[in-house]
Order: C-alpha cells, then sequence, then structure tokens
C-alpha cells in the first residue's frame, strides 16, 4: 500500500482551524484527508499498521493535546490578528509573524501586548473580548516567558566608569556620618581636595568624575584627618584651655556673635576632641551685691542659666552667691568638634 504524503505544514493547519465559521464545513474536510494520509504514512507495503515511533508518538500527543502557548496563539489569533496582521499591521503590530515559542526574540513587541492587556485598552471597546480568566491566563504566559528569555540573555548595559564623589557630596557625606558640620579651617575639604571638573555647570557628573592614583591618594590623606577628628583619642590626658580678656571691656553693650538680649561677656572658638562631658568655670572680677543672671550658650544656644549675687530669681539656678570671683561652673555635654562658646550678662 503506497503511503500518500501530507500536504500541510503546522502553520496551514493553524489557519484552517480558526477560519471564519462560514468555511469550517469544507475546512473539517480537509482535515480529515491530512489526519488519514498522515496515518497512511505509518502503514507498511503489507497493510499492517506500524507501531509509531518515539518522534511520531510524540506528534500524536501534541494533535491530542495543544501546547499551552497553543491555546493562547488560538486566543491571539481569534481576539487580535484580525486587526494585527501582516497585511493590515494595525498600530504597526504584525502579531501572525511572530513565534509564542520564541517570545524573546520579538521582547519589545510582546511588551508592548502585556502592557494593553494589563490596561485593558486592548481588544478596543466594542469588538469580541476574552473573559477575564483568559485574558489573565494569557498575559501570565506572556510575562513568564518574558521573564525566562531574558533571564537567559543577560544585557547588564554598557559598562560605566567608576562613580566617586564629588568635592561638595564628600563634605556632605563627612557632616551626615560623622556630624562634622564645621570642621577647622587646616581640615576644610575645598582645602585637602582639589576642585571637581564641570560640565554646563555641574560638578557631578559620572563621566568626568574620574579617579587616579594621585586624587585617591589626596582623598585618602583628607579621610586619614577627618577621621582622627571624628574619634578622637580616648587616652588624652585633662586639658584645661584658659580664655582671658581685658577686664577693661565694657559690659553694658551687646557684643557681637552672642545671643540677642545679653550684655557685656565674651565668646571664642574651642574644639571639642571626643563627645563627653566638659567643666565650663566662669571667673568675674568684683564683688556682685545685687543679683545678675549669666547665660552660658553653646552654637547660640541657652545651655544654662546661672546667677551671681544675693539672691536668685525664679527659674534660674544659684552659683556663687557673695563674691563673684569664686567662680562658677557648669557642666556640659558636649559633642566632638568645633564649638562656639558664649558667656555673657542677661539684660
Amino acid at each position: 500500500m503506497k503511503a500518500i504524503r501530507p500536504v500541510m505544514n503546522s502553520r496551514t493547519l493553524r489557519r484552517l482551524l480558526f477560519a471564519p465559521r462560514r468555511r469550517r464545513a469544507v475546512l473539517i474536510g480537509g482535515l480529515l484527508i491530512v489526519i488519514a494520509g498522515a496515518m497512511a504514512a505509518t502503514m507498511s507495503a503489507s497493510g499492517h499498521v506500524q507501531a509509531p515511533g518515539p518522534s511520531q508518538s510524540a506528534s500524536g500527543v501534541s494533535a491530542g493535546r495543544p501546547s499551552v502557548s497553543g491555546s493562547h496563539r488560538a486566543v491571539l489569533d481569534q481576539y487580535c490578528v484580525t486587526c494585527h496582521n501582516a497585511p493590515r499591521r494595525t498600530a504597526g503590530l504584525a502579531l501572525d509573524t511572530l513565534d509564542l515559542e520564541r517570545v524573546g526574540e520579538s521582547a519589545a513587541t510582546w511588551e508592548k501586548v502585556v502592557q494593553k492587556l494589563r490596561a485593558g485598552a486592548m481588544p478596543p471597546v466594542g469588538r469580541p473580548r476574552p473573559d477575564r480568566a483568559t485574558s489573565e491566563a494569557l498575559v501570565s504566559w506572556l510575562e513568564t516567558a518574558l521573564d525566562e528569555a531574558g533571564m537567559a540573555v543577560v544585557n547588564p548595559g554598557p559598562p560605566s566608569t567608576f562613580h566617586r564623589l564629588s568635592r561638595t557630596e564628600y563634605k556632605n557625606a563627612v557632616r551626615d556620618l560623622l556630624a562634622l558640620e564645621n570642621l577647622p579651617r587646616e581640615m576644610e575639604v575645598a582645602l585637602l581636595l582639589p576642585a571637581d571638573s564641570s560640565s554646563s555647570g555641574f560638578d557631578n557628573v559620572s563621566e568626568l568624575l574620574l579617579v587616579s592614583p594621585t586624587l585617591l591618594e589626596r582623598y585618602l590623606a583628607a579621610a586619614q584627618k577627618i577621621s582622627r577628628l571624628a574619634v578622637g583619642d580616648p587616652e588624652i590626658p585633662v586639658l584645661v584651655d584658659t580664655y582671658r580678656f581685658p577686664q577693661e571691656l565694657p559690659q553694658d553693650v551687646h557684643v557681637d556673635g552672642l545671643p540677642v538680649g545679653t550684655r557685656g561677656g565674651t565668646v571664642f572658638r574651642h574644639h571639642v576632641p571626643l563627645d563627653g562631658e566638659y567643666l565650663v568655670s566662669v571667673e568675674l572680677a568684683g564683688r556682685a551685691v545685687e543679683p545678675h543672671q549669666i547665660e552660658v550658650s553653646v552654637d547660640g544656644a541657652r545651655v544654662e542659666l546661672l546667677t551671681v549675687g544675693n539672691t536668685a530669681p525664679a527659674g534660674a539656678r544659684p552659683a556663687a552667691a557673695g563674691e563673684a570671683k569664686d567662680g562658677l561652673k557648669v557642666r556640659l555635654q558636649l559633642k566632638a568638634g568645633p564649638r562656639q562658646v558664649g558667656v555673657a550678662f542677661v539684660q
């Protein structure tokens, strides 16, 4: 018995299966002829039917139970391909020429399809639409296929240059990480590091922030100085710094740098080596007969209000009544770094 060779390929079958309803009666007959021809191809000349091989068995299973991509192709052909096909190319899309078994080859197009389906924009209003479950299954399958294709071919993009911090960004990092906002003059970042190259008025362009061995040495030297300032030396002995000012200075006028509402006194800048408790001792000249309030401030903020004289007003802590030269002592918790300390009378 002579075998009959099938004359239709898979694409022809797919188009026949999903053709309009009015041609279905003719197509069923054609399909039966093709299936009969495929079965006849497996028969020997003696008339006995041979057992199908592995590939033939797989083909039979595939024909009996369509693959997942095949079921989704049916949905696309029914609801999408009528407009988005090669002849019409509505919106520049031709979905009938794309292979669902190779989603990664047209990833950009399938991404657009997923976006439109997720947003409910396609099929357009007034056209037949699949039910929610069918649409969700198609979108989920496409997303999974796109993810798998993307993981199979990783595209990290063009290599970028090593992006270092600019000088201003480095200064801000020191301020935020180490709480060193006002660095001493000899440790200013502008003096420790060279100026950055700029482009169109911007000095934080990554392509221009290159690293050279010389620049790296400058950054390391700056980091060593600033880190020593931030960490300090816990083994340092107790140090006493004395700040004096002439007694003939007037004490009844406001002194620049001190809080508003004060008179006389003095203000000085002191470097605090470590976080901890510090003792501020104030000595006055002369005898205080009437009560006077003395304000101690750090960085412009009042930290203590003392009183000298025979009585202490409400709200103030009495200290050194009588002889003012006995000294006024205040213990303060200070953060490491440069601090501005002020002592003045309250008007």
